[in-house]
């Protein structure tokens, strides 16, 4: 990451990874194809962690709300210029509103609230536009996957800078939706929370996603990726 952020000219996509997009790249070559020739992927899944634990490589868990905040925090004293995309303008002013409660100073350059389907090539070229004229290092993408994160690799092509995909961080971060207890993500049963909390949008997700997950570990079909 560090590594990332220090590049002045060239652009870097950063994909936060979870059981839900290891299905979607089981079932969906274009969107593998996308995470090897990823900048970088960062395990976003206890269940990662846990069946890696004993290899010789083994996966640390990222997860997207402690990424963002932690980066916005020590990215204070750097001087880190951050621009958001994502979600609605109405969460998007209140994510604004808390973060520079929890970090005062944070240097909050922009923010778009993109359509709830794919962009065009004239939205995400205006969209570049106003990331290059915020002179923004970090573009924070809060979106569905895979639709977040062949946005973040279209804006960290053309803009040229660092572009994180981190998915419902906006909303934990925001309060619009509560994030699981601590014990249930160390436990790796964090979806449980997410889908009684949403079960008419997520029930398919975890349903399908979970069984093509199941299907790749035990088929011992390895995804050449990135991760860091």
């Amino acid at each position: 990451m560090e590594t990332a952020l220090s590049s002045d000219s060239q652009g870097c996509d950063v994909h936060l990874l979870e059981l839900n997009g290891v299905a979607v790249a089981e079932r969906e070559r274009a969107f593998e194809n996308l995470l090897k020739d990823a900048g970088l992927v960062l395990p976003d899944g206890r269940w990662l962690e846990l069946l890696t634990a004993r290899t010789s490589a083994p996966l640390h868990q990222f997860r997207g709300e402690d990424l963002l905040k932690n980066l916005c925090d020590r990215g204070r004293t750097r001087g880190l210029r951050h621009f958001f995309v994502g979600t609605t303008r109405e969460h998007l002013q209140s994510l604004m509103e808390q973060l520079e409660k929890l970090y005062p100073g944070i240097l909050a350059v922009g923010r778009f609230a993109p359509p709830f389907r794919d962009m065009t090539d004239g939205e995400l070229g205006n969209l570049t536009s106003e990331i290059s004229a915020s002179k923004a290092h970090i573009v924070w993408i809060g979106m569905s996957t895979p639709r977040q994160d062949y946005v973040a690799q279209s804006l960290a092509n053309s803009s040229g800078t660092v572009v994180i995909a981190v998915g419902a961080a906006f909303d934990f971060v925001s309060g619009a939706k509560h994030a699981a207890p601590q014990w249930m993500t160390r436990w790796g049963i964090e979806w449980v929370f997410r889908l009684a909390s949403e079960p008419g949008r997520l029930w398919k997700r975890y349903l399908v996603g979970g069984f093509l997950f199941g299907r790749r570990v035990f088929r011992f079909r390895n995804i050449d990726l990135p991760l860091g």
